[in-house]
């Protein structure tokens, strides 16, 4: 294909080709504006203790104390984009800090986007290290790490708490045994609601007397009384050594045992005495069932309430253990600070091989880079698409095209009047 028949397929296609010429750059443009210019600032330092000193430093300049104040001063000039909340993050994943633990070089390298403060912001982040470093003797990150040990022992010895993980599992445990026991409960006391009811309704249709045919059934009567009443004693006797004479379990048996013995005197009078009617046993049954029920259906509910306030206690130590957890939290992450001070107070000493200089040109791809790359591949789009759209179209716009398609030669072309 010669160039005349490609100029012509350009000029035939020309929105098509100033349309992917245009995306291209468009999308160059907007790719320069996402990622602005930044510039490196390099630093290199010798640390005279040896390999641990070296790693030592290389900690403590990744450390956030140490960049706080520098994002601080800088912040602004090296992450304008950044909100202030988030530049102390950014800063610490724009900086590079690699160790050679053998020479005992660390190496920084800070990428922002003003050459100047990268390279200010890098020397004032070595000259924070280095004035980390303590003078014999007693100092204040050695006073500052002590107190703040001695100040977790102390909240530990003033909650008890020496294992948080261990005391929390043990409440969650004793909250869900509660929580399941004050549901057992709260289930008998339904059952039992519903038992109570159906005795009064039976006592409700139960005579309260009978008539009483002849005194053999009296004697059967009594023998029967005496009978329960010998049960009735070896029950309370048995409850006297669980409950105390006061317990409703008790008070019930005891009017129990004096109804049963009021019927035995009724029944062991003289016989001119004796009446025709007499109490109803079946009803005397009911009655003695249904203070039953009473009685353990009241002993239910206050089971219930005692489980109720058991977990209610529960819940409150289990958020109070939270505060501790915080307050806790808070206690050893001061340490930890302290700690890491009193670290880099133990350095040897830090020495600058290279002070920090930034980077005559910009990293990465500059934006008239960018552009020159985006228009040339919308050119190379251009003319992909302007082939995909000769072959595939119904024109013949040239005597090429006629060739092409018929298999014939063209003789000669009649020029086009205007």
């Amino acid at each position: 294909m010669s160039a005349r028949t490609v100029a012509h397929a350009l000029f035939r296609h020309r929105r098509k080709t100033l349309a992917a010429i245009a995306v291209a750059l468009a999308c160059g443009g907007g790719w320069s504006l996402a990622h602005p210019p930044e510039w490196r600032a390099e630093a290199t330092l010798l640390v005279d203790g040896g390999q641990a000193d070296a790693a030592r430093a290389a900690a403590l300049l990744q450390s956030r104390d140490l960049q706080r104040p520098v994002v601080e001063r800088y912040g602004g000039r090296l992450l304008p984009a950044a909100a202030p909340e988030a530049r102390l993050d950014a800063f610490g994943r724009k900086l590079t800090v690699a160790s050679d633990s053998g020479a005992g070089l660390v190496r920084l390298r800070l990428d922002a986007a003003e050459p100047a403060a990268a390279a200010e912001a890098l020397a004032a982040l070595i000259d924070a290290a280095r004035g980390a470093q303590a003078p014999a003797g007693e100092s204040p990150d050695q006073a500052r790490a002590s107190a703040a040990r001695q100040q977790i022992a102390a909240w530990r010895r003033h909650t008890g708490l020496f294992d948080l993980a261990a005391e929390r599992n043990a409440l969650i445990g004793r909250r869900a045994q509660a929580e399941s026991d004050a549901t057992a409960a709260e289930a008998e006391a339904a059952a039992l609601t519903d038992k109570l009811a159906l005795y009064k309704d039976q006592l409700a249709k139960t005579p309260v007397t009978i008539e009483l045919t002849n005194r053999s059934e009296r004697s059967q009567v009594l023998e029967e009384a005496r009978s329960k009443l010998f049960e009735l004693d070896t029950k309370a006797q048995e409850l006297l050594g669980k409950y105390q004479p006061s317990s409703p379990l008790v008070q019930a048996v005891e009017t129990e045992k004096r109804a049963v013995e009021e019927t035995m005197r009724r029944y062991d009078a003289p016989s001119e005495a004796q009446v025709e009617n007499g109490a109803n046993p079946v009803r005397q049954t009911l009655e003695q069932e249904a203070l039953r029920a009473s009685a353990a259906l009241t002993a239910a509910k206050a089971r219930a309430r005692t489980l109720a306030a058991q977990k209610a206690d529960v819940d409150r130590r289990l958020a109070a253990l939270a505060d501790g957890e915080r307050e806790l939290a808070t206690l050893e992450r001061n340490a930890a600070e302290a700690e890491s001070r009193l670290t880099a107070a133990r350095i040897a000493g830090i020495r600058v091989v290279e002070t920090a200089q930034a980077r005559n040109g910009s990293v990465g791809l500059a934006a008239w880079q960018v552009l020159a790359a985006t228009l040339a591949a919308g050119i190379a789009a251009a003319l992909l698409v302007v082939a995909v759209a000769q072959r595939w179209s119904a024109t013949l716009a040239a005597a090429a095209d006629v060739e092409r398609r018929l298999g014939l030669p063209v003789l000669t072309t009649i020029p086009r009047e205007d």
